[in-house]
């Protein structure tokens, strides 16, 4: 190529709605590019170095760069052709370059759009180890041009589609209204500007994804996902969006993702976009981490939406697991035949333990005959007609002759069987072989294999399949027992029915202490008598914070927890004492308990069998109890003080019969306000009470809060005036009657406004406002006073708590804002602090304008 660069003629683009007229391309060169771009460009023609290629970072340079001087290269090799000296035919189209344009997105986000398109679709790339890497990076850049070109050729009608319901979800109105998509629109283009047709097709099909046959099927899926990831990141609402969770499942049904690898792609693709914005000049200064805020914030979303629908499947497999298990059980139960019995099974255990092939082997005659196979699903003819199993031979002989249970990872390479010895029912890539044992006995195997290249069997697996050999190794050895004494003594059927019976009643009383221990408030611990764990029931699980498999087995005092161990210290106080009971209080980890020891005697009188530990977490108690103690102090000393006051007074007028007439109003007043004081403080408890309690009863009735607040307002105006102070009062005018108890809010009212005038700092202003919410009626107390700390924000609503200032304490009683936040409470609303507005604090609470009905009683 001779490095000229010619501006190709506008064809005519064909519309898809017949009501459209057609379209006409516009150049390359009628697309902005911004000004700081165009300038680290004019720099690097002129041999500045950059980190960045500016014409491999924007999509509009890289076209022109294209036609410049690599329309004859491999697209796969643009690094080495589109470099400063090949371009240089570049400079004079600089000047000619708009540096901004009228759209429908911000140049900014469709710039964001596009290169992180292109460095997600190249990382895509190269996890996938393909070629192709420099052709998706390329593709994934110029994918999204053809809104640019649509609005350059119809812009009222792209405008129009975009006003009539804003930029999310524009697509289905730009194709309506203009009569073409926009991904047709840029497909078209980029093969009429030169670009090879990979990078078409990538325009074309990167909503949708790939055809299955397309020969850059790859390139093209990695450039749709990478799409979807910038979209999500950088999009401006006019593409697919999503969450990461559903790019994730469409990562992985066109390029087998896994989520790791997406959120590698995705922390890439954020820091590529950042660090080229920042040597293009698109952001001056580093810029505040905006951008990766808004990245970590859709992931964490997005693996709450993962870590959900993982939880989900693995409940379902469950959920699934357990009817199957009980199904197989019940079928146990259910059937008398052995032989049935087996039949049975192996289509439920196939789909337990989702495999293809399933073989039961079993001893005739009564358990006690050769062993051969009964029951299969998924095996060959020549299975069934294999012959008896002999001890040490082949697999099931290897199984009989052990009487343990086997696990072949992989049967090819098993040194240990030869493929030919009755492996036609194994041919799998790995296979358990469980042996029912019926005591010390194998009387019968149980085989399953998955299919070849499935994921090996997993512990959880071998254990599951234990199981069920063991529920049908008792089934059995119940049966043939029953057959045996049937068949050799049927006079002595009378005495099997009273064993049976016997039996049931030990099973009933096992069943009922297994109840009892399950249904104790209590936690009980069993050790034997060398302190090893052998019973542990719900409520201890709970208390000590570990599942009773984790501790039975565990020696008491090794056991891993410091209740137990702590409770293990006591065992020689109740030994060395001589009693049979002990009682103890203990504290661990902040929390206290109360542990009753006791032993458990040899009903042979053998000596000591082990001891019974009952657990009883006390701290909630003892927590009560010092509440009960501090609230019993704080009324004691809130009483106290005007009665001392009250006192003192009285006994100085009754000492002093010639005090004077103004000393003595003067002493009298403040036994009067003292006492005004008491009553308050008496009242105030009792309200509370009543509140805590849930006895006291709201009279709902229609309330207009616009006449409510001034009212409230009215009532505290002298108080603010001794103080300096202006009391505003703001009601939104589309509030109107919402049903509460009139009494009640405006004793809330009252005592927020008396919050507020006792803070607010002298010729200052306290600001009442209502306004409508969700659903709700919201009402605010504003004042400029000192504030509440954020740490103390919670703790203004407990009894007797009260702020203090730097200078001293506020006077009160410390109840108000308790009793105002069970009132609102019990109205459906909820209180809380704010920081008011230029210093000061703002309690809020809010009211449902609908109240719901309260629920009907249930008849008894």
């Amino acid at each position: 190529m001779d490095g000229s660069l010619v501006a190709p003629p506008a064809p005519r683009l064909d519309s898809m709605a017949l009501t459209s007229p057609p379209l006409s391309l516009c150049a390359p060169t009628a697309l902005a590019v911004a000004a700081p771009v165009q300038a680290a460009c004019r720099a690097w023609l002129a041999g500045s170095p950059a980190r960045l290629a500016p014409v491999a970072a924007d999509p509009i340079l890289f076209c022109l760069a294209w036609q410049a001087g690599g329309r004859e290269a491999s697209l796969a090799r643009w690094p080495e052709v589109l470099t400063a000296e090949r371009c240089a035919a570049l400079s004079p189209l600089l000047d000619g370059l708009p540096a901004t344009e009228a759209g429908v997105v911000p140049m900014l986000s469709e710039w964001r759009h596009a290169y992180g398109c292109a460095v997600a679709a190249r990382r895509l790339m190269m996890w996938r180890g393909e070629e192709g890497e420099e052709v998706a990076y390329a593709a994934g850049l110029l994918h999204d041009l053809g809104r640019r070109v649509l609005y350059a050729a119809l812009p009222d009608r792209l405008t129009e589609a975009h006003a009539a319901g804003g930029v999310r979800g524009a697509r289905p109105r730009e194709a309506a209204a203009c009569g073409i998509d926009h991904a047709e629109v840029g497909a078209q283009a980029l093969a009429a500007w030169g670009l090879p047709a990979v990078v078409a097709d990538a325009a074309r099909f990167h909503h949708p994804g790939p055809p299955a046959d397309h020969p850059q099927a790859g390139v093209l899926a990695a450039v749709s996902v990478a799409n979807r990831l910038a979209a999500l990141f950088y999009g401006d609402g006019t593409g697919d969006h999503t969450n990461l969770y559903a790019i994730e499942r469409f990562g992985r049904r066109l390029l087998g993702l896994s989520p790791q690898v997406l959120e590698e792609v995705v922390a890439g693709m954020a820091s590529a976009v950042q660090e080229a914005a920042v040597d293009l000049g698109l952001e001056l200064d580093l810029p505040a981490d905006h951008t990766r805020r808004l990245v970590e914030s859709n992931l964490k979303v997005s693996h709450i939406h993962l870590s959900l629908e993982r939880s989900r499947r693995t409940l379902t497999e469950r959920l699934e697991q357990v009817r199957l298990l009980a199904e197989v059980s019940e079928r146990i139960q259910r059937e008398e035949d052995p032989e049935i019995l087996c039949r049975a099974l192996v289509e439920p255990i196939a789909r337990l333990m989702r495999v293809e092939r399933v073989s039961l082997f079993l001893r005739g005659d009564h358990l006690e005959g050769e062993m051969a196979l009964v029951a299969g699903r998924g095996l060959p003819e020549a299975a069934y007609a294999s012959g008896p199993v002999l001890d040490g031979h082949g697999i099931s002989g290897y199984v009989v002759e052990s009487g343990e249970r086997l696990v072949v990872r992989d049967l090819a390479t098993d040194e240990r069987f030869d493929l030919s010895d009755h492996a036609a029912d194994y041919a799998s890539a790995s296979f358990v072989s469980v042996p029912i044992n019926v005591r010390e006995t194998t009387v019968g195997i149980l085989h399953v294999s998955s299919r070849r290249g499935a994921p090996e069997f997993a512990e959880a697996d071998v254990e599951l399949l234990t199981t069920i050999a063991h529920q049908l190794s008792i089934a059995l050895e119940t049966r043939c027992l029953l057959q045996r004494l049937a068949e050799r003594n049927r006079r002595l059927e009378e005495a099997n029915r009273e064993i049976q019976a016997v039996t049931r009643a030990v099973d009933e009383g096992r069943n009922k202490l297994a109840f009892i221990l399950r249904s104790m408030g209590e936690g009980v611990v069993v050790c034997r008598s060398d302190g090893e764990i052998s019973l542990v029931n719900g409520a201890a699980e709970a208390i000590v914070g570990r599942e009773a498999p984790d501790l039975v087995g565990c020696n008491l005092r090794e056991c891993g927890n410091p209740i137990l161990e702590q409770a293990a210290t006591l065992l020689p106080r109740l030994h060395g004492q001589g009693g049979t009971a002990l009682e103890e209080t203990i504290a661990a980890g902040g929390r206290t308990f109360r542990i009753n020891l006791a032993r458990i005697y040899d009903p042979q009188g053998k000596g000591n069998r082990g001891t019974v530990l009952l657990l009883q977490e006390t701290t909630r108690l003892v927590e009560a109890e010092r509440t009960r103690n501090e609230f019993v102090s704080h009324v004691s000393h809130e009483l106290r003080t005007p009665l001392v006051s009250i006192n003192g007074f009285a006994s100085t007028i009754l000492r002093d019969p010639e005090m004077d007439d103004g000393t003595r109003n003067e002493f009298l007043q403040i036994i009067v306000s003292e006492g005004s004081r008491l009553t308050r403080l008496i009242d105030n408890l009792l309200e509370l009470s009543r509140a805590e309690q849930g006895s006291f009863t709201l009279h709902r009735i229609p309330v207009d809060l616009r006449k409510l607040i001034p009212t409230a307002v009215e009532g505290l105006i002298k108080v603010a005036e001794e103080r300096q102070l202006k009391l505003d009062v703001a009601v939104a005018e589309g509030l109107h009657e919402v049903e509460l108890d009139e009494d009640r809010i405006r004793q809330v009212l009252v005592n927020l406004l008396g919050n507020a005038i006792k803070f607010a700092p002298l010729g200052s202003t306290v600001v009442v406002c209502a306004e409508v919410g969700d659903g709700e009626a919201v009402v605010s107390v504003s004042d400029q006073g000192p504030g509440i700390p954020p740490e103390l924000r919670e703790r203004v609503f407990d009894r007797f708590f009260q702020v203090r200032t730097k200078d001293k304490a506020t006077q009160g009683t410390g109840l108000g804002l308790a009793i105002v936040r069970e009132i609102v409470e019990a109205h459906g609303g909820r209180v809380w602090v704010e920081e008011g507005v230029g210093g000061g604090a703002c309690i809020r609470f809010s009211l449902p304008l609908q109240v719901e009905p309260p629920p009907v009683a249930e008849a008894h």
